[in-house]
C-alpha cells in the first residue's frame, strides 16, 4: 500500500468493517507500507494463479475487490464469481476511465472494454460506485450498482487562512489525467488580474513540464511553489485560501475531503463525480470542463471576497463531515455484506432507475472522449516527432509506423511536405489513415531541409521536439525511453546511439558510445570539440531550449547541408544538461541518393556554399549567446574539414579525368581557380588509397608468413613425435 487515495481508502474500510468481521488485506509483493493497519496483510504477485492461490488459502466469505483496473484481474474475478465465489468490486475510477485509457492513454486492450466490462461485472455480487454519475450510468447497464462513497480517513489540524492570496493543488506533474496544463493556463489569467495571487502545487514534481508550462503562460518564477512530495500537507491547507483541482477524469478525489476539512472552498472543473463532492455556489464553484477564463474569475472571486470564502470553507466542512462520516459509510456496508452474505442480490439505490436517466450528462462526456479520440480535446504532447519529407515517399511509411509504434502515451507527428515531386499526402494517409495524432504541412516549393524542421517546430506543441529523417526510423522504446532519461536527469537534451542501416534495413554498423552526462560548460565544449555527434536525428530537443534563442528558426537560405550544426550551435551554446543513453534506438538509413552522398561538380559546389552560409550563421549564433571565442575557432575548424569532407566524397567517386571536364566546363575563372585545390586532394587521396594497398599487401604478406611458420613448426612437431616412437 502506497500513500495514493484508494489505498488510505482501504486502510481505513479495514479499519472499520473489523469491528463486526475478520478482516485481511492483500496487497502486491514488496508493496509499500506507509500506514499502521490493524488487520493481517498478505502479500502475493497479482498476476492470476498466484493470486487465486492467496485467495483460496484465506478462504473468504466474501471479497471486497479494490484492484480492478486491470482487464486480466477482471477476467479473473468473473471466472471466481462463476465458481461460486462472493465478490464485490468497488470501481474507484470514473465511469469513463476505460476511454481514457484508451484514447488518453494509446493502451489497446481498452478499446472494447469500456462495453464488454458489463458483462463480468453482471456476476459480481455488487458493484459499489462513488458517486451519482457513476451509479445513474452503471444503472442503465447492471442492477447489481450501489452507490457507497469512501469515508474520510483524514484527521484534521486547523484551518484555511482566508485572508491569504495562495491558491492550492495537490496533483502529480507526469498524470496526463491531472490536467496541469489547465491550471497553468488559469493561473496565468488570474496572476494578470491578481497582482498578489500565488499558486502551490504538492506531489511528483517534474522542472521540466513546470519550466514549459511557466514560459508558455507567461508566469513569473516567484508566483508558483512546486513542493513536491511533503509530509507537511496540512501546514499548506492551513496557509491556503481556496483549493483547485483541474482534472479531467476522476473517482472521488480524496483530495477534495481533506481541503474541505480545513475549511478550503474548492474550485473544479464539471466532471463526472464533482456534484457529490462540491456543491456549486455553495462549497464552492463547479465551472464548464476547459473554461479556464471562468475558472480564472472563480479563483479571483475567492481570493478577493475573504467572507465569502470562510463561509463556502465551512460550508464544505459540515457538507463532507455529515455525508462523508465514517460511521455512516462503515453502515452502508455492513448492510450491503449483510445482503451479500444471505445471498441476496443488492439493488440500485439512492439513485435513478435503471432506464430512466436523462441521457444529456452521459452523452455530453461520451462525446467529450469521443473528441478526445479524434484529437480536437488535446492535452500538451510529452513529444513532437517533426519528419520532414522531399523524395522519400516510399519509405515515408517505415518511418511514420515507427513512430505510431511508440511505447509512450503522449506524442504528436508532424509532417512536412517540402515542395516533393511525389505524392506525399497518399503516403502519409496510407501511413497513419485519421490518427489525429498526425499532421501534415505543405511547402508550394522545395525551400530546404532547414526550412521545413522550422516550419515543424513551429506547429510543435510537445514538451520536447524529436527530429526523424523521413528515410529513417525509430524502435518502439525510443520515445519512452529518452524521456525517461529527460526526467529523471532533467536533461535538456538527451541523445541515443544509432544504427546505420541499408535502405532495405540491413545493418551496416552500430555506434557505441558509452552513457554520460555533463552540465553546461561541459556540454558545450564537448559539442563543439566533436565529442558529441552533430546531427539532430538522434536526440531528443525540450522545446524551451529550442525556443530559447528562435533567431535560428527564422534563417531562410535554403540550407541542407550541416544545417545540424547551425542548429546544435544554437542549442549547445546555452543548454544547461545534456546526457547520453547507450542503447541504439534510432536507425539511419544511407542512400546512395541522399542530400549528403551523389552528385556531380554543381552540386559539389552548391554543397560547399551551403557549407559556408551555415557555419557563418553558427558563428553569428555562438557570439550572439555565449560569446565565446575558443567555440569560434573551433567552428572554423570545422568549417574546413567538412568542406574537405564533401571534396574528397566527390573526388572518390569521381574520375579525374571527368573531374577535369567539370572543371573546364565552369564559368570564368572558376575552374582554373579549384583545379589546383582539387588535383592536391585528390593525390593525397590517391597516395592515401596507395598507403592503404600497402598495408593491406604487408598485411597479407605477414599473415602469410605467419601460417607458414605455424605449418612448419606444426610438422617439426609431428617428425619429432614419429622419431620418439620409432625409438621406442
Amino acid at each position: 500500500m502506497s500513500a495514493g487515495g484508494a489505498e488510505r481508502v482501504v486502510v481505513k474500510l479495514a479499519e472499520l468493517l473489523s469491528e463486526d468481521h475478520d478482516c485481511t488485506i492483500l496487497i502486491s509483493e514488496a508493496g509499500a507500507r506507509e500506514y499502521d493497519v490493524c488487520v493481517p496483510v498478505v502479500e502475493c504477485a497479482f498476476a492470476p494463479e498466484p493470486l487465486r492461490r492467496s485467495i483460496e488459502s484465506i478462504a473468504p466469505d466474501v471479497i471486497l475487490d479494490h484492484f480492478h483496473w486491470d482487464i486480466d484481474h477482471i477476467q479473473l474475478m468473473a471466472e471466481m464469481a462463476d465458481e461460486g465465489w462472493k465478490i464485490v468490486i468497488t470501481e474507484h475510477n470514473s465511469y469513463f476511465y476505460p476511454l481514457f485509457q484508451h484514447h488518453r492513454e494509446r493502451k489497446a486492450k481498452y478499446a472494447d472494454h469500456f462495453e464488454k466490462r458489463y458483462e463480468a461485472y453482471a456476476k459480481f455480487a455488487a458493484v459499489t460506485v462513488l458517486n451519482q454519475d457513476a451509479l445513474d450510468m452503471f444503472g442503465k447497464h447492471l442492477s447489481n450498482v450501489r452507490l457507497i462513497q469512501n469515508p474520510v480517513s483524514y484527521h484534521t489540524n486547523g484551518t484555511a487562512d482566508h485572508g491569504s492570496a495562495k491558491v492550492l493543488n495537490i496533483s502529480h506533474f507526469r498524470k496526463e489525467a491531472k490536467r496541469l496544463d489547465l491550471l497553468y493556463e488559469a493561473f496565468g489569467q488570474l496572476a494578470e488580474r491578481n497582482a498578489q495571487a500565488r499558486l502551490a502545487i504538492i506531489g511528483t514534481y517534474d522542472h521540466l513540464r513546470d519550466n514549459a508550462y511557466r514560459k508558455r503562460f507567461g508566469i513569473e518564477p516567484s508566483r508558483i511553489q512546486c513542493v513536491g512530495r511533503s509530509l507537511l500537507v496540512a501546514e499548506h491547507y492551513n496557509s491556503s485560501a481556496v483549493f483547485a483541482l483541474t482534472s479531467e477524469i476522476e473517482g472521488q478525489p480524496m483530495v477534495l475531503l481533506e481541503a474541505a476539512l480545513h475549511c478550503l472552498p474548492q474550485v473544479v472543473f464539471d466532471i463526472p463525480g464533482m456534484a457529490d463532492q462540491v456543491i456549486d455556489g455553495e462549497t464552492g464553484f463547479i465551472v464548464p470542463f476547459g473554461d479556464v477564463e471562468a475558472f480564472a474569475d472563480r479563483l479571483d472571486l475567492l481570493l478577493r471576497d475573504r467572507g465569502r470564502a470562510r463561509d463556502m470553507g465551512f460550508a464544505a466542512r459540515a457538507h463532507v463531515l455529515d455525508r462523508f462520516a465514517p460511521t455512516k459509510i462503515a453502515a452502508e456496508w455492513n448492510t450491503l455484506l449483510a445482503e451479500v452474505a444471505g445471498g441476496c442480490v443488492p439493488s440500485a439505490v439512492q439513485g435513478t432507475k435503471p432506464g430512466t436517466i436523462c441521457p444529456s450528462r452521459e452523452t455530453a462526456f461520451t462525446d467529450f472522449w469521443a473528441r478526445v479520440a479524434a484529437g480536437q480535446e488535446t492535452t500538451p504532447p510529452k513529444v513532437s516527432y517533426l519528419v520532414p519529407v522531399h523524395g522519400t515517399e516510399a519509405l515515408l511509411g517505415r518511418c511514420l509506423d515507427s513512430i505510431r509504434s511508440q511505447d509512450m502515451d503522449s506524442f504528436e507527428c508532424i509532417v512536412v511536405d517540402d515542395g516533393s515531386p511525389g505524392d506525399t499526402e497518399y503516403a502519409f494517409r496510407e501511413a497513419v489513415g485519421g490518427d489525429p495524432r498526425f499532421k501534415l504541412i505543405r511547402h508550394s516549393r522545395n525551400r530546404g531541409l532547414y526550412t521545413a524542421r522550422s516550419t515543424a517546430a513551429e506547429a510543435a506543441e510537445g514538451l520536447f521536439l524529436s527530429h526523424v529523417d523521413s528515410d529513417d526510423y525509430l524502435h518502439p522504446a525510443f520515445g519512452g525511453t529518452m524521456l525517461a532519461e529527460a526526467f529523471a536527469r532533467g536533461s535538456e537534451i538527451v541523445e541515443c546511439n544509432a544504427v546505420e542501416i541499408e535502405v532495405d534495413g540491413r545493418p551496416i554498423r552500430f555506434s557505441s558510445l558509452p552513457p554520460c552526462e555533463m552540465d553546461r560548460a561541459e556540454a558545450s565544449d564537448a559539442f563543439f570539440n566533436r565529442s558529441i555527434r552533430n546531427v539532430v536525428w538522434n536526440k531528443l530537443y525540450l522545446r524551451d531550449l529550442w525556443w530559447r534563442h528562435p533567431q535560428h528558426n527564422t534563417i531562410e537560405r535554403g540550407i541542407t547541408i550541416t544545417e545540424d550544426m547551425l542548429r546544435n550551435s544554437y542549442a549547445f551554446s546555452d543548454v544547461n544538461r545534456f546526457s547520453k543513453i547507450p542503447d541504439c534506438l534510432y536507425y539511419y538509413c544511407r542512400r546512395p541518393t541522399s542530400v549528403v552522398r551523389g552528385g556531380g561538380m554543381a552540386s559539389l559546389l552548391a554543397k560547399l556554399e551551403q557549407i559556408e552560409i551555415s557555419y557563418a550563421e553558427s558563428s553569428l549564433g555562438v557570439a550572439r549567446i555565449s560569446g565565446n571565442d575558443r567555440h569560434m575557432s573551433l567552428l572554423e575548424q570545422s568549417r574546413l574539414e567538412d568542406r574537405l569532407w564533401y571534396i574528397e566524397e566527390y573526388l572518390r567517386r569521381t574520375p579525374w579525368p571527368q573531374v577535369q571536364i567539370e572543371l573546364d566546363a565552369l564559368p570564368g575563372d572558376r575552374g582554373q581557380e579549384l583545379h589546383f585545390t582539387f588535383w592536391s586532394i585528390a593525390q593525397k587521396l590517391k597516395t592515401e588509397h596507395r598507403l592503404e594497398d600497402m598495408r593491406a599487401f604487408a598485411a597479407h604478406r605477414t599473415e602469410a608468413w605467419i601460417w607458414e611458420k605455424t605449418r612448419a613448426e606444426r610438422l617439426q612437431t609431428r617428425l619429432t613425435r614419429i622419431a620418439t616412437l620409432s625409438a621406442e
